[in-house]
């Protein structure tokens, strides 16, 4: 299922279980317990489309931060 709203409902109301982002754990009542994977965790690709000419003070500090993500993430690949 991709729609995490669905997801939470189905835990919910079934008592059911799921993997779900870490951030997801913002959202869930506290009837619902989380536990995070232990080890190596699964990882995704980001993806970010912009156009050029766009010269937003927004769109700039969120480019910058997404090349501070991506540096972060480059240190941490090669300390393993």
């Amino acid at each position: 299922m991709d729609n995490l709203g669905g997801v939470m409902s189905l835990i919910t109301s079934t008592r059911g279980i799921a993997l779900l982002p870490a951030y997801a754990k913002t959202f869930l009542p506290d009837s619902v317990t989380t536990r995070p994977l232990e080890g190596f965790t699964p990882t995704i690709d980001l993806s970010v489309g912009y156009r050029k000419a766009n010269a937003s003070p927004i769109l700039k500090l969120f480019l910058s931060r997404v090349s501070e993500l991506v540096a972060r993430v480059s240190n941490n690949a090669e300390r393993m």
